[in-house]
């Protein structure tokens, strides 16, 4: 029994040299190489979002770490980041003394030679330090680009959409409010209501469910 319990050590040790021969070299490994890929869809605009959570480097005063959550967005113009060499990049600043204004610009500036954007917003949210938080903003817009409002001859963008939803609720809240000069029946003042007394007519026709209902007796 021993003599088992040596080879199935023995065997174990073997797999686990073997594994690391293996990997040896095959490691990542932090580096400043920034690589790309073409873009898909060069013709149109469209934003690319990517968090990064993991983010340290060094303080340049007291030489501990600091951290950062990192918030890229850009605008496409020729070609993309590739996502392993961004995560290789940003693990090349954890032994580098910087400033966060300093590191925030810098990541910057190389994301903006590497892929030329049409627009690119970097936010740099540190954890606290001393009691203070800090966050770092940085963006680029290409000279001549701006974005379009509306597609020709379609729909409108997504963010269009999004500013008319927004526009719609605050004209609509000061509807809402009591006027202090009419009054219901029963009492209760009009909230909402014209001249004649009706409620504001919805965008979209209400459902059934959406009428109140009397029961009859029985």
């Amino acid at each position: 029994m021993p003599l088992q319990n040596d080879a199935r050590i023995a065997a174990f040790g073997d797999c686990l040299h073997s594994m690391s021969v293996q990997t040896q070299g095959t490691s990542a490994a932090p580096k400043n190489a920034l690589e790309t890929f073409p873009n898909p869809q060069a013709e149109r605009d469209y934003s690319i979002r990517i968090r990064i959570p993991e983010f340290t480097c060094l303080c340049p005063k007291t030489g501990q770490p600091d951290f950062a959550t990192l918030k890229l967005e850009y605008i496409p113009d020729l070609v993309c980041i590739e996502l392993k060499s961004l995560k290789l990049y940003v693990w090349s600043y954890r032994d580098m003394g910087a400033f966060h204004e300093a590191v925030t610009n810098r990541i910057a500036d190389d994301l903006v030679s590497v892929l030329a954007p049409r627009y690119l917003r970097l936010t740099a949210k540190f954890n606290v330090r001393g009691g203070l938080y800090t966050t770092v903003v940085a963006e680029h817009r290409k000279p001549g680009w701006a974005p379009s409002a509306r597609r020709r001859g379609g729909r409108p963008r997504q963010s269009t959409i999004i500013r008319d939803y927004s526009t719609y609720i605050w004209t609509q809240i000061p509807s809402t409010r009591p006027s202090g000069k009419r009054s219901c029946s029963g009492g209760t003042p009009c909230w909402g209501r014209d001249k004649t007394g009706a409620p504001p007519s919805p965008r979209r026709k209400p459902g059934p469910s959406e009428h109140e209902f009397r029961l009859s007796p029985e």
